[in-house]
């Protein structure tokens, strides 16, 4: 399957892009700074700005899931709303955070993505 990962080298993207790549997975892993990313054959390296709406929906055109690590920590106002990422993608969606935030994803799309890592 085909995954975008946002947030890869997070203390939860990480050990999301590693359990993908392991699984034989096609990753796009989105993050600030692409020095920080291992090299694997299965991943692609890809840096955009997760405040920046076109350079994360450029991101994650084209992928089966887009998977959202990314934690602002404690400042909810910092918190990007993700609303029409995944359905201008046309992507499954699935938000991996301690953060909750409004208006992640549709109906369906977290069992959807969930199943992929399961």
């Amino acid at each position: 399957m085909k995954l975008a990962l946002i947030g890869a080298t997070g203390f939860v993207g990480s050990r999301v892009l590693n359990e993908a790549l392991e699984r034989g997975h096609q990753v796009t892993a989105i993050v600030r700074n692409i020095e920080r990313l291992p090299a694997h054959p299965n991943m692609i390296p890809r840096q955009a700005d997760v405040q920046d709406f076109e350079s994360i929906s450029s991101a994650v055109a084209g992928h089966d899931c887009v998977i959202c690590a990314y934690n602002p920590g404690h400042d909810l106002a910092a918190n990007p709303s993700f609303t029409g990422i995944s359905l201008r993608a046309r992507s499954r969606s699935l938000r991996l955070s301690s953060v909750p935030g409004p208006d992640w994803s549709t109906s369906g799309a977290q069992a959807a993505c969930t199943s992929v890592l399961i």
